[in-house]
C-alpha cells in the first residue's frame, strides 16, 4: 500500500498506528537513563525493540514507527554517547523491517523525527540554522534507509514545525506532522493552534495529527481543528511520572479508551494509535473496534 493524502481521505476505516516505544521499554525492564532515551535500546537491547515492533504488528498495527525519536544529531551530541546518527537510524529502520518480514500483512514504516531537543521544552534553545541542519541530516538518514514516510512527531514549536515541513517538501518525500498541545489548546510553545495547522497544511502533508496529550484535551482540540484533515490521533495514556521516576504510570482504562476511539471514528479521524503509557493490548482493542465498523 502506497500511502498518500487522497487515499487517506477516501478510507472508510482508519489506519491503526502502533503505540509507544520508550515507556513500553521501561515497562519491560530496559534502562533508558540517558539523553538518548529510547534510542539507547538500539545499543543495549535491540532484541526488545524488535519484540515490541512484532507485538504491535501481531496486535493489528497497519503502521509501525521506527525507534528514532532520539537519534537526531543534536540529541546524540547532548547525550555524550560515542555513536553517530546515521548508524543509529540504520539500526532502528532495519529492526522495523525485520519485524515486518515475519508477517504477510502489508505494514507501513513511519520514520520518527522528533524535536531536536526535549519535546517538553517551552522555549527554543538552539538557532534556526542549527535546527535546519539537524533535521535535514536526520530526515535524509531516514529516507536513505527507505522508510515509507516521515512522521514528524511531538512538535510544540511552530517555527521548528515550519522547518521540518520545508525540509520534507524540499526532499520531495511524504510526511506527516503531529503536534504537542498545552491545556490552553495552543502549541506547547503557546502559539496559536489554528495558525500552526494552516502553516502545516500549506506544505501538503499526508496527514496532520495530535499526540502525547491527554485524550480529553485532544477531543477539545479536534473541535477547534475540525476544518483540517486527514487527521491522526495518538494520545498519552500515562502520567508524566513515567519520565521523572522511570516507573510507568498508566492512568487511563481500556473502557475509557474504547469510548475515546469510537468518538474519534465518529469524527472521521484517519489514523489512530496510542502514545506514552500505551501497549500492544491497546492496539489490539483499536484494531477490534476498527474491524467492527
Amino acid at each position: 500500500m502506497q500511502l498518500d493524502r487522497n487515499l487517506l481521505l477516501q478510507l472508510k476505516k482508519p489506519l491503526v498506528l502502533d503505540g509507544p516505544m520508550g515507556t513500553l521499554l521501561i515497562d519491560r525492564g530496559v534502562d533508558l537513563g540517558s539523553k538518548l532515551w529510547s534510542a539507547l535500546a538500539l545499543l543495549n537491547a535491540p532484541d526488545k525493540v524488535l519484540e515490541i515492533h512484532k507485538d504491535y504488528i501481531s496486535s493489528g498495527a497497519d503502521i509501525i514507527t521506527t525507534n528514532t525519536f532520539r537519534t537526531n544529531p543534536y540529541a546524540i551530541k547532548l547525550s555524550g554517547v560515542n555513536v553517530n546518527s546515521k548508524e543509529l537510524v540504520k539500526i532502528a529502520v532495519n529492526l522495523a523491517k525485520k519485524s515486518i518480514s515475519t508477517t504477510n500483512k502489508k505494514v507501513l514504516i513511519a520514520g520518527s523525527n522528533a524535536p531536536a531537543d526535549d519535546c517538553y521544552l517551552t522555549q527554543r534553545l538552539i538557532s534556526e540554522s542549527e535546527l535546519y541542519n539537524n533535521h535535514s541530516e536526520h530526515i535524509q538518514n531516514l529516507i536513505e534507509n527507505k522508510v515509507d514516510f516521515i512522521l514528524n512527531e511531538t512538535f510544540g514549536d511552530a517555527k521548528e514545525i515550519e522547518i521540518v515541513c520545508r525540509i520534507c517538501l524540499e526532499m520531495k518525500f511524504p510526511f506527516a506532522v503531529s503536534v504537542l498541545i498545552n491545556s490552553e489548546l495552543k502549541t506547547f510553545f503557546n502559539q496559536d493552534l489554528i495558525k500552526t495547522f494552516e502553516l502545516i497544511e500549506k506544505h501538503n502533508p499526508l496527514f496532520v495529527s495530535l499526540n502525547c496529550s491527554r485524550p480529553e484535551l485532544i477531543l477539545k482540540a479536534l473541535d477547534v481543528l475540525q476544518d483540517f484533515g486527514p487527521f491522526g490521533v495518538y494520545p498519552n495514556l500515562g502520567s508524566i511520572e513515567s519520565f521523572s521516576t522511570g516507573k510507568l504510570v498508566r492512568d487511563f482504562r481500556s473502557d475509557e479508551l474504547k469510548i475515546f476511539v469510537e468518538e474519534l471514528i465518529k469524527r472521521n479521524v484517519k489514523v489512530i494509535g496510542v502514545c506514552c503509557g500505551g501497549n500492544p493490548k491497546d492496539i489490539k482493542l483499536i484494531r477490534k473496534i476498527v474491524d467492527e465498523l
